[in-house]
């Protein structure tokens, strides 16, 4: 059987369970989700950049469970479309 058949005959799979930072800033008060949005807009490689492991960091001393590799997956996938 070739690829093209066995593309053609699998099931795809539902999505997983979405973003993880859309998801702890649906969850952020007005003024929290502001700065965090602000923060998160900075390029993840520019000089003075809060970086994905800060923002990971200190979202998880608040009680969210976000790794730095979520942080960075936000940034790449929807900063640029706001």
């Amino acid at each position: 059987m070739s690829i093209k058949d066995k593309l053609e005959e699998v099931i795809p799979t539902k999505a997983g369970k979405g973003c993880g930072m859309c998801s702890v800033l649906n969850l952020l008060s007005a003024e929290d989700k502001k700065s965090l949005t602000e923060a998160l807009s900075a390029p993840a490689n520019g000089l003075g950049t809060v970086t994905n492991r800060q923002i990971a960091d200190i979202l998880s001393s608040e009680g969210y469970e976000i790794s730095q590799h979520s942080v960075m997956r936000h940034r790449q996938n929807h900063m640029d479309k706001q």
